[in-house]
């Protein structure tokens, strides 16, 4: 089975997703960025620069339990991203 990772056009739908559901996220940075060698995840992650609410915090939680993927909040940042399967 190969590495399983976060597809452009994937992260996009999310991202798309989640601007649909919070839209006061809209406002805010937000970027798509590709991984490079080092990282935890595998593809793109999706970040964002916001504060949030409680609502779309859980939402986000939510979200990324859906598609399998990880989620990390630190500073008023989110991360959303998939990681590296490592070989058994």
């Amino acid at each position: 089975m190969g590495v399983v990772c976060l597809e452009r056009l994937e992260a996009i739908e999310i991202l798309w997703t989640i601007l649909n559901k919070c839209p006061a996220i809209d406002h805010n940075p937000v970027c798509l960025i590709p991984s490079t060698a080092g990282m935890l995840a595998e593809g793109y992650q999706i970040h964002i620069a916001a504060a949030i609410c409680n609502e779309a915090r859980a939402y986000l939680e939510e979200m990324s339990t859906l598609y399998g993927l990880e989620y990390r909040e630190r500073n008023e940042r989110f991360m959303i991203y998939k990681r590296v399967k490592t070989k058994s």
